[in-house]
This record gives structure tokens, sequence and C-alpha cells, in this order.
């Protein structure tokens, strides 16, 4: 309180509950740390990361460490080359490697497969105005699409066996919906389904004018 402001995000637990993590930001130090204790020690939590200076915003709700369902990584999302991505950190000297490549926000990891091999994240790599869920495989780094093209997905949630995605999903032509998908489906016309019908179809008679996409080239050269 007062002058100083202090954040800490939630605690993560690994899966055998063995371990934990959670991540600081004093935000007049400008200090993000990111520490992991023994959840049967008394001790206190050993500090495994630590950045100083303009880190991103939203700091500790984004980075949000978390062990995979094995307990031998950790998981953090880390604004190390001017975009909040997943990277992994060593539980050994607390280095810090990119697992995607390019310029795109992975901003949220949503959870693993039970095998510890693949991650699912939000992230807007195909279109800068929407914002996807992605499954990554953790060895190299491939990125799989879900959802519907052009949708912005909210409040999204992957059940525990990596199965199912649930997301309140929508796009300027389509008011946003809960909608469940399933990873199993290689076809992804019918791997996704709208739970919900929320909006009223009244609106329609006030609708007269749908919102259309564009895009130029600025004096830049930026899209």
């Amino acid at each position: 309180g007062g002058d100083v402001w202090f954040e800490m995000s939630r605690v993560n637990f690994s899966k055998d509950g063995q371990r934990y993590t959670f991540a600081t930001w004093e935000r007049e130090k400008e200090l993000l740390r990111i520490y992991v204790g023994d959840s049967a020690s008394n001790a206190k939590p050993k500090i495994l990361l630590e950045r100083r200076g303009n880190v991103g915003h939203e700091v500790v709700d984004v980075v949000t460490p978390q062990f995979t369902p094995d307990g031998k990584e950790l998981m953090a999302v880390l604004d190390e080359q001017g975009f909040r991505q997943p990277y992994r950190i060593s539980l050994e000297n607390g280095e810090a490697t990119a697992i995607l490549k390019g310029e795109f926000e992975a901003h949220q990891i949503l959870g693993f497969t039970p095998d510890s091999q693949s991650m699912f994240v939000l992230s807007n790599r195909d279109d800068f105005a929407a914002m996807n869920v992605f499954k990554v495989e953790l060895a190299t780094g491939a990125m799989t699409s879900f959802g519907k093209a052009g949708d912005f997905h909210r409040t999204t949630s992957v059940s525990e066996d990596g199965k199912w995605i649930a997301s309140v999903a929508g796009q300027w032509s389509s008011p946003p919906e809960l909608k469940v998908i399933t990873t199993t489906n290689s076809n992804k016309t019918t791997a996704s389904k709208t739970l919900t019908n929320s909006h009223d179809p009244a609106w329609n008679a006030v609708h007269l004018l749908q919102p259309e996409r564009f895009s130029y080239t600025n004096r830049h050269g930026d899209k």
C-alpha cells in the first residue's frame, strides 16, 4: 500500500504437490522475480529468475509460472523479445529459453497434455485482430490452431486430458458465444460446437450495417 506497489501471481503447484511457484513484481524497483519452493519444507522459496527494467505490462497475471504435468519443467510468459511468449525456465539455473519464434503475442498458457509434450496457449499468430487457441509442441515449437479463423477467444479453459477446449469466442460478424472444441478431430469444420445463444434476435432489426475489416499500409511500411 501507500507508495509501494507489490504484486504477486497466484501460486501454482506441481501435479504431485511437492513444489510450488509464483511470480512477484515490485513496480518502484521495476523488479520481476519468479520463485520456486518445496512444499514439504519450511524454508523460504528460492528466486529462480530475476529481471529488472521494463519487462512488459500486466506483469504477474501474464507471467504466471507453472509446472508441466510431469513436474520436470517450468513454463512462464516473458517479454524478452518485444512480444509476450512462453519460455522454458531451467529449474537448475533459471535460464530462460524461448519456445516459439516470430513476431506475435502468445500471452496466456492455458494448460498441457498429460504427457507434458504439448502446451495450449492463446495467440494472435495468424491474425493480429484475433486471438485463437493453439497447441504447441514443446520439443519443436510447432503450432496447431483450433477454433474459427478470425475469432477472438476469451475466458478459455482446456480439459485436463487435453482433448477439449471451452471458450467464449466471436468476431466482427458474429457476437461472442460459449463454444466447445475437440482437439482430436482433424476436421475443423465439425470440431467446434456452439453451446449458447445469448443474443436477442430482435437486435437484428437495428443492425443495419455490419462492420467489415480492411487493412492498409502506413508511411512506415507497416500493415
